[in-house]
């Protein structure tokens, strides 16, 4: 999808990858830009209005876990801008103490900005169909030993992504999905794995070919660019690939 002139709402976008997304959209050349999150950064809202005076820009306070707080920051973005292009969702936590917590906001969280997404963007629900783009991470298409329960989320949120990403999908919605998975990047999430029951997370971490958000952001933005619905995209130690699942099984699958 070419994003000049689009409408794109970001999901955690005051967050390490969701802000360089921001920022990545804009040089793209996007005209309003939402960003729906916990709290508001003042800073960093300015800044990119600094950056980008042409755009028209917005926050809406929205907590992934209240699906009432997903509703109103699409009903506010659709009143803004009219209509949504390109939703990204790049939320989540690494919580191994609390693998509930983890749940409810990595995958649960995610379902529900899909879910509402669909609702606002659809086309069968007068909206203007576009793209939805889940960040999900390398520890969704491969085992990660050292944090299980954030692993088993984002390979949910690959599991949501390419079962929306469907054909079936496709032809009454008018919406493309697409799955993004980062390998280790530079953010404060990063920093959150010595939370881990296994410590060594974060020394472990550092030893590894890491990535700036700023690089992951655009690299994202040109996945989107590739407009592939049910595409899987890992961006890893600076570089895009699209990761193509083998085929265990060719029979019915509601599709």
């Amino acid at each position: 999808m070419d994003c000049s002139g689009k409408t794109a709402v970001v999901a955690g976008g005051f967050g390490g990858i969701g802000y360089a997304t921001c920022n990545s959209l804009l040089s793209k050349g996007v005209k309003n830009l939402g960003i729906f999150d916990l709290f508001e950064n003042g800073d960093l809202l300015q800044k990119l209005k600094s950056n980008f005076p042409k755009a028209n820009i917005k926050f809406w306070k929205v907590d992934a876990t209240k699906k009432s707080e997903i509703e109103n920051g699409f009903k506010g973005a659709v009143a803004e801008f009219k209509s949504i292009d390109i939703f990204v969702t790049s939320v989540g936590v690494v919580d191994e103490m609390n693998p509930e917590r983890c749940v409810q906001i990595n995958l649960l969280g995610t379902m529900n900005l899909n879910y509402v997404a669909i609702d606002y963007m659809s086309v069968a629900k007068g909206g203007k169909g576009g793209l939805v783009a889940n960040v999900a991470s390398l520890s969704g298409i491969v085992p990660f030993p050292l944090c299980v329960a954030y692993c088993a989320t984002k390979h949910g949120i690959v599991g949501l992504t390419r079962s929306l990403g469907s054909d079936f999908y496709l032809k009454t919605t008018g919406i493309k999905f697409v799955s993004i998975c980062p390998g280790f990047t530079e953010t404060p999430l990063l920093g959150n794995f010595a939370g881990s029951p296994v410590n060594s997370v974060k020394t472990d971490s550092a030893k590894l070919a890491q990535q700036t958000a700023e690089t992951c952001g655009k690299l994202l933005v040109e996945a989107l660019e590739k407009d592939k619905n049910g595409s899987i995209w890992m961006i890893d130690a600076g570089k895009m690939k699209e990761i193509i699942p083998p085929e265990y099984y060719s029979g019915p699958t509601g599709t």
